[in-house]
């Protein structure tokens, strides 16, 4: 059994994602609740951005949590406001949360279903999981890291610049995690090793640079 737990649900709010830990503690099901601000987006827009509240599980209690907060919720979905946002979506627009929850939170995944049920389209529990499976597989699709990119790594590598290093780094070890707790790399193989190269010349070329500068130090 794995001892690592990784981010199952982030939140703006701690006592909001404290709250929902507790709920997942009475199944059985161990959390952690972390705090981490991130400075660097995958993207590789350098842009600071808010606190993020990490509810951490373990990848194999990703399926269990889902199931007991969906039983949660499914007591709390006949007191929701009328005026809540998913009533005003229409049927194609509530299979799109069914067809892609991990877009969205538990909570409006489960009133989404019972919408279109009060509509006269229930969601068979066979069907949804064979969405949750295809978009499962959909997601597991390693991406492309655009050429520009990876030109820029080489070049940056290079200079001896860290920051080649760091995005040859991303590039082949960044990972994601999917709605069922499985951890995949994020790129593409042949991407990778593009990474590995970039990585390993950043750090020669800053290792020869460094050696250098000790050795003009003692001259």
């Amino acid at each position: 059994m794995s001892t690592e737990f990784v981010t199952f649900q982030l939140f703006h709010n701690r006592q909001v994602a404290e709250e929902m830990g507790s709920v997942l503690a009475k199944e059985g099901i161990p959390f952690e609740v972390v705090e981490s601000k991130r400075y660097f987006d995958p993207s590789f827009a350098f842009n600071k951005v808010d606190p993020e509240i990490n509810l951490k599980l373990r990848s194999e209690d990703f399926t269990r949590a889902r199931k007991s907060l969906e039983g949660v919720y499914a007591k709390m979905l006949e007191e929701v406001d009328p005026n809540y946002y998913l009533f005003g979506f229409k049927d194609e627009e509530l299979m799109e949360i069914i067809r892609k929850p991990d877009e969205w939170g538990i909570f409006d995944h489960a009133l989404a279903k019972k919408i279109l049920a009060d509509r006269g389209i229930p969601v068979p529990e066979t069907e949804e999981k064979q969405v949750i499976s295809n978009r499962i597989d959909e997601l597991r699709k390693p991406e492309s890291v655009d050429p520009v990119w990876i030109g820029i790594g080489y070049l940056a590598a290079i200079a001896g610049g860290f920051f080649g290093i760091i995005m040859g780094w991303l590039f082949y070890t960044m990972k994601k995690t999917l709605p069922n707790g499985e951890r995949v790399f994020v790129y593409r193989t042949d991407d990778r090793v593009h990474g590995r190269r970039i990585m390993n010349i950043g750090l020669f070329v800053f290792a020869v640079f460094m050696i250098r500068v000790m050795v003009s130090s003692f001259m």
